[in-house]
């Protein structure tokens, strides 16, 4: 929850959306699981453990209350929360919760202040400046790495969601991001119902693109979603939550990132893919896995509901799906999707990650060419 921020996002567990409903099952067997090959490495590889993130040293914030101008009845002073920044000493009004997860993250929608006359105790919002998200993360380890995460990833690419500055009080960390009036992309296909491919393609091209900076960063995401992917004022996708991204190390001699092994188990389910999934440890190719998450986006927006419920042998539709039937599935779900549609996702849902396409190979697919 993951820049330029949306209204409150579905949900925040780990498990999957069961909001966005699932294609029909099909009564008809998929044919017998025949599994691919073994991955044929010529030199063993030895994975190397995935690199913290520099640290970002922040400066001092606190919260208190301050006597506010109504913006509406200006007639109206009210006393209401507001985060203050020593560092750049914006005074930031904390005006409505967008999402809320037990007691340990608040975000909210928030106003630049300035005081309506010098030296007054009494505020007003700033005229014509855009409001922002605070997210306020009560300190931890996980709070510090997703702060280091979205330093590093930096706020210069238009798909990618940065942050404008952070700042920490003694319980809390504050962290001031773009806001998005337009919502999530799960909320977009929940409301819509799938989307036309011309609408699918756009918004895929911008995922790629930002998660293709992403990478180029040397940092796999771990939990890309429709819940973490906002619309822009512009209709364009920005990328955000980096609770799970990790760093992946990097391979100088093939200049590309090392099979890496990191914690498991994160991430929501519906989204994993199977080389992760039920694991606590893993060695991964932080990319392609990555990739496999990519592929269930693109799906849920053509067909509005998920290719399958996690991606184990026990789910039958996971079988039909690594078994290239993604067509056979569609067409008994009543979904039309075109054939160069299918190739992409034929291409993505491979039980092998070496076999999954790169960013770039996606890219240059016929569908995503035109």
């Amino acid at each position: 929850m993951s820049r330029i921020m949306s209204s409150v996002a579905m949900n925040s567990n780990n498990c999957g959306y069961s909001n966005v409903p699932m294609p029909p099952s099909t009564n008809v067997a998929p044919a017998p699981l025949v599994l691919p090959p073994a991955i044929s490495i010529p030199v063993p590889v030895v994975p190397v453990v995935a690199e913290d993130f520099p640290h970002v040293e922040m400066t001092f914030g606190y919260m208190t209350n301050l006597r506010i101008k109504n913006s509406y009845l200006h007639t109206m002073i009210e006393k209401k929360k507001c985060a203050i920044s020593t560092k750049s000493e914006k005074i930031y009004e904390l005006s409505r919760v967008l999402q809320c997860n037990s007691n340990d993250r608040t975000v909210f929608i928030a106003y630049n202040l300035q005081p309506i006359e010098i030296e007054s105790d009494v505020y007003e919002r700033i005229p014509n400046e855009s409001p922002v998200v605070i997210k306020m993360i009560r300190k931890s380890d996980k709070a510090y790495r997703e702060i280091n995460a979205m330093n590093h990833i930096g706020n210069d690419h238009q798909n990618v969601m940065g942050y404008i500055e952070c700042f920490e009080s003694d319980d809390n960390v504050f962290c001031v991001m773009q806001y998005c009036s337009r919502g999530d992309l799960f909320s977009v296909v929940k409301e819509n119902g799938k989307l036309s491919e011309v609408r699918a393609k756009k918004y895929f091209r911008d995922i790629l693109n930002g998660l293709e900076y992403i990478h180029d960063k040397r940092v796999c995401h771990r939990d890309l979603s429709m819940e973490n992917v906002l619309l822009g004022e512009d209709d364009s996708c920005v990328i955000c939550d980096y609770d799970f991204a990790v760093q992946m190390p990097w391979n100088e001699s093939t200049n590309a990132p090392s099979i890496m092994s990191c914690d498991g188990g994160v991430g929501k389910e519906s989204y994993i893919a199977p080389e992760v999934i039920g694991k606590e440890l893993v060695q991964i190719d932080g990319i392609k896995s990555d990739v496999w998450q990519l592929g269930v986006i693109l799906f849920c927006m053509l067909a509005n509901g998920f290719p399958m419920r996690k991606a184990v042998d026990q789910d039958p539709l996971f079988r039909w799906v690594v078994q290239g039937r993604l067509g056979d599935l569609v067409s008994r779900w009543g979904v039309e999707l075109s054939s160069d549609a299918l190739d992409v996702l034929r291409a993505i849902f491979k039980r092998s990650p070496a076999d999954r396409p790169t960013i770039q190979q996606l890219k240059e697919m016929k569908w995503l060419a035109i």
